[in-house]
């Protein structure tokens, strides 16, 4: 015999369902209480300093969902989360503007506002920025007094030093990472490309052309010996100013 679902009687024993019993009761509990409180509109949220979601006019959200959901028809859903040259997104985002400039409001394709289709193009990148970038240190320049307050890619270093490196590194109680070397045969930029590093530092102002030259970013931190170059704001003097 059941009853209510809640427990199976026989003659010799009676099974209870646990857990529909707690849920029925907190239900009960949860009644009881908001009839003993007093709806007055005193209720609390705490929304000072976060973004105004409520100023953003349901239009414009919807006319932006119809140009994404048309482009995922056409490319596919989320397909410029692959990435792709800045200077198409920004080709496609100006044409729409231009448009507006001559005066029309709708897209002959789409027939959808060109207002919208500028609003996904402003959107349409890989947001590196929301991930950490993969940064590499010469361990040239670090000393016991350095700070590094953020967690390096790796750090590189000429052949010989490696197991010295490790070691001090423990030592002084720096960030530990992987660590590179160098040898006498090969190009500290082949190193850095092949650690797919988005930033380096380094205190040699040669390799940090051949570095920048190579394409990836590449900081001068400061020192006596290169403080004759004008490399102007890639100059660093503190590991800090890059997060």
């Amino acid at each position: 015999m059941e009853y209510l679902g809640l427990a199976k009687f026989s003659y010799l024993k009676i099974e209870i369902y646990y857990t529909d019993i707690i849920n029925i009761i907190t239900l009960l509990i949860h009644m009881s209480n908001m009839n003993n409180i007093k709806q007055d509109g005193t209720g609390k949220r705490f929304n000072q300093g976060k973004i105004r979601v409520d100023l953003t006019p349901a239009f414009a959200q919807e006319e932006y969902c119809r140009v994404l959901t048309i482009g995922a028809e056409k490319y596919g859903a989320s397909n410029w989360q692959k990435g792709m040259k800045w200077s198409n997104v920004l080709a496609s985002l100006e044409r729409h503007l231009l448009a507006i400039k001559k005066g029309e409001d709708y897209d002959v394709e789409t027939g959808l506002l060109h207002s919208a289709h500028i609003m996904c193009n402003a959107d349409d990148r890989q947001h590196k920025y929301l991930t950490q970038s993969r940064i590499g240190l010469d361990i040239g320049f670090i000393n016991t007094n350095t700070i590094i307050p953020f967690q390096p890619a790796c750090y590189i270093t000429q052949e010989i030093h490696r197991d010295l490196t490790k070691d001090w590194l423990e030592i002084n109680r720096l960030p530990i990472g992987p660590i590179y070397t160098v040898s006498s045969r090969q190009s500290k930029v082949d190193v850095v490309k092949s650690a797919n590093l988005d930033i380096f530092v380094d205190d040699n102002y040669d390799d940090f052309v051949k570095i920048n030259n190579a394409g990836v970013c590449c900081y001068l931190f400061d020192n006596d010996k290169n403080k004759k170059y004008n490399v102007g704001h890639k100059r660093l003097y503190s590991l800090k100013d890059l997060i």
